[in-house]
C-alpha cells in the first residue's frame, strides 16, 4: 500500500519542488522497490526549478536566480535529512526544537547545475533515486548556490556553510548551522581601514552636495538683476538635538517660503532626517538611488517658471545642487551611479586617504 506525499521548499532563491513517494510497512508488501532487509523503499525525487519569477528580495534578480533572463547558478553541497513518523515530528509538518537527530542523512552533492533550469516548468527538473526508510513523513533539505564572477563575495555574499558536518555526525542537527562571513578586513584597532575609507569618501560627497550654495551670483527675474548669496542649509533649522525642520521664513526676505523654496527645504529636511522605525541603506548603490531621486526633485525646480525674485534665487540654488550631484554621479535620473572614485575625489576636493578604494558601488567605477 503506497502513501504519496509532496514536499516543497524554496531553495537558494529559486522555487524548487521536491516530490517523493514513501511507503508504509504492511504485513505483506508486493513492491519491487522495497528492500525488506533494510526496511527502505527506492524513491524517486524530482527537483523542479522555475526561473521566470519576480524577485521579492533586496538582492539583485541575478543573484536570487529569479528571472528567465538571469542565469541559474545551480545548487551545490546539498544535504537531505529524513525523519520517521512519531515524536517529535508526529504530524510531519515541522521539526520541533527538541529534535536533535535525523533518522538518515543523504549527501547529495551538486544536485543541479546551470543547465538544469529553464523557463518551461514542465521540463526543468532532475530526478534522483534514494532509498527512503518506511514511515518517513518529514524531510529537511540544505543547499547553496555556487558563486562565480568578479568580487563574488560582495555581489553574492559569503557564508560559513555547514562547516561542522562530517560523514560521522551527519544526522546530528546541532552540526547544521551557517553564519555570514565578514567580507571586509578588520585591523588591530578593531575596524576596517578599507571600509572606513569608503565610508569617509561617500560621506564627504554627501556633505559636498548638502553644502551647495551660490555666492555673489547675478540672478535675473524678468528685467531685474539681483546679486545673490544663498546656502541650501538656510532653508532648514537644526535644533541642538540635531532635529532638522523646514524653515518658516525665506532666508533672504521677511516672508514665508515661496512654493519652490518649500520644495528645496523639504528635500533637505527629508534627506537629513531618519524617522523612528525607518531603516536606510548606506551602501554605494543605495546612496546613488537616493541621489537619483534628489536630482529628479531639483530638476522640477529647474524647469519651473519663477513667479518672483525669491523663486528665481531658489531656482539658481537648485541648479547648483544638480551641478554638484552631476560631479559625483553619472547617468539619467533617477537611475544614477557613482562616477569613478578618482573623479569624485577631484570634484569635491577630498584630501582623505583613498589607497584601498577601487570603486564605489557595484557599477565598476
Amino acid at each position: 500500500m503506497l502513501m504519496h506525499r509532496v514536499f516543497k521548499w524554496v531553495l537558494v532563491g529559486a522555487a524548487a519542488l521536491l516530490a517523493t513517494v514513501a511507503c508504509r510497512k504492511e504485513q505483506t508488501i508486493d513492491n519491487p522497490n522495497y528492500n525488506p532487509e533494510t526496511n527502505e523503499v527506492l524513491t524517486s525525487f524530482v527537483f523542479n526549478v522555475a526561473t521566470a519569477q519576480s524577485p521579492q528580495t533586496k538582492m539583485t534578480s541575478g543573484n536570487t536566480q529569479a528571472t528567465s533572463s538571469d542565469a541559474f547558478r545551480g545548487i551545490e553541497k546539498a544535504h537531505l535529512l529524513s525523519f520517521i513518523k512519531g515524536t517529535p515530528v508526529a504530524d510531519g509538518k515541522y521539526i520541533t526544537a527538541s529534535t536533535t537527530a535525523a533518522n538518515k542523512h543523504y549527501d547529495m552533492g551538486n544536485v543541479m547545475s546551470t543547465s538544469d533550469a529553464t523557463t518551461d516548468q514542465t521540463k526543468s527538473h532532475r530526478i534522483i533515486e534514494l532509498a527512503l526508510p518506511t514511515e518517513t513523513n518529514t524531510l529537511m533539505f540544505y543547499g547553496k548556490a555556487p558563486k562565480s564572477g568578479e568580487n563574488s563575495n560582495f555581489a553574492q555574499g559569503s557564508i560559513k556553510y555547514l562547516a561542522q558536518v562530517t560523514n560521522t555526525n551527519a544526522t546530528d542537527l546541532c552540526k547544521y548551522d551557517f553564519e555570514l562571513n565578514r567580507i571586509v578586513e578588520i585591523n588591530t584597532d578593531g575596524y576596517s581601514t578599507k571600509y572606513r575609507q569608503y565610508g569617509d569618501l561617500m560621506a564627504a560627497a554627501l556633505n559636498y552636495i548638502c553644502a551647495a550654495e551660490i555666492v555673489d551670483k547675478d540672478v535675473q527675474f524678468e528685467s531685474t538683476h539681483t546679486i545673490t548669496s544663498l546656502k541650501w542649509t538656510q532653508f532648514v533649522t537644526i535644533s541642538d538635538a540635531g532635529v532638522v525642520k523646514v524653515a518658516t521664513v525665506s532666508p533672504l526676505y521677511e516672508a514665508p517660503l515661496s512654493a519652490l523654496g518649500e520644495i528645496v527645504a523639504d528635500a533637505l529636511a527629508t534627506l537629513a532626517t531618519i524617522p523612528a522605525g525607518e531603516v536606510r541603506a548606506g551602501s554605494g548603490p543605495a546612496i546613488s538611488r537616493t541621489m537619483g531621486d534628489l536630482y529628479t526633485i531639483m530638476n522640477k525646480v529647474h524647469e519651473a517658471i519663477p513667479t518672483s525674485v525669491q523663486e528665481s534665487q531658489v531656482k539658481a540654488l537648485a541648479d547648483e545642487i544638480m551641478r554638484r550631484i552631476d560631479a559625483c554621479f553619472e547617468g539619467t535620473a533617477p537611475s544614477l551611479k557613482w562616477r569613478d572614485y578618482s573623479t569624485v575625489v577631484s570634484a569635491i576636493g577630498y584630501s582623505g586617504s583613498t589607497d584601498q578604494i577601487s570603486r564605489i558601488g557595484n557599477t565598476g567605477s
